[in-house]
């Protein structure tokens, strides 16, 4: 089972995914984040790979820190994890806050599709 390191920045867990689509690819910091069932992309992100948010037809209601918000379910084309690749994957399209140290959250979706085992340790993430 291979196994990938994860980085350890401001008491979160990030890892490195590229996004891409017809107009491109990004890079992005998400965290970890066990608690949240969807993975979540900031718009901007979904812009620059070509995919625009204001063109969803699947809303998801959403607990956020500023309250309960109704936030767009998007397909990225290519979500790149490590070195698995996924196609269409739906993701929640949401800005965080500017303040914070990562681009968006990886969630138990992406997790769960990859039979992904967390080792908070190392810390690290072993993919089946």
């Amino acid at each position: 089972m291979p196994e990938y390191p994860l980085l350890p920045i401001a008491g979160v867990l990030i890892a490195y995914v590229r996004v891409s689509g017809p107009g491109g690819s990004r890079l992005l910091r998400l965290a970890l984040d066990t608690g949240a069932t969807t993975t979540m992309v900031p718009p901007k992100a979904a812009l620059a790979i070509g995919v625009t948010p204001a063109r969803a037809t699947a809303f998801r209601e959403t607990i956020t820190a500023s309250g309960t918000e109704c936030i767009p379910l998007i397909k990225i084309p290519r979500f790149r994890l490590f070195e698995k690749d996924l196609s269409g994957v739906s993701v929640a399209c949401h800005a965080l806050p500017s303040e914070s140290p990562v681009d968006g959250l990886l969630g138990l979706d992406i997790l769960k599709r990859l039979a992904a085992v967390i080792d908070v340790a190392k810390p690290s993430l072993r993919i089946t």
